[in-house]
């Protein structure tokens, strides 16, 4: 009796931990939806500046640089992304597997 009253103690703290886990990915994943949105939105503004830049002659040295130092923060975002998404969707596939065909 005292081992099968351990054993269902033991599950709730367990099935606690892991909806606390799950309420904290969540939160997190919500968070991380904005700001995902917003690093699109600024790597689409950066994109149209490069685009820009290339169609027009630049002469002077500093914009040069800070043309090359732009389009090395877009590609740095960009693998910060592809990242992201390599390692979320596993966890995505493992969520809902009955998606796959």
């Amino acid at each position: 009796m005292a081992a099968e009253l351990f054993l269902t103690f033991a599950m709730q703290e367990t099935l606690t931990r892991v909806s606390s886990i799950a309420a904290e990915g969540i939160r997190l994943a919500w968070g991380l939806k904005g700001e995902l949105r917003k690093l699109d939105e600024s790597l689409t503004m950066i994109q149209a500046v490069l685009q820009e830049a290339a169609r027009r002659p630049v002469t002077d040295k500093p914009v040069n640089l800070l043309l090359e130092k732009l389009q090395d923060v877009a590609y740095n975002a960009e693998d910060v992304l592809d990242d992201f998404a390599y390692e979320i969707l596993p966890w995505t596939d493992r969520q809902s597997p009955h998606q796959k065909l």
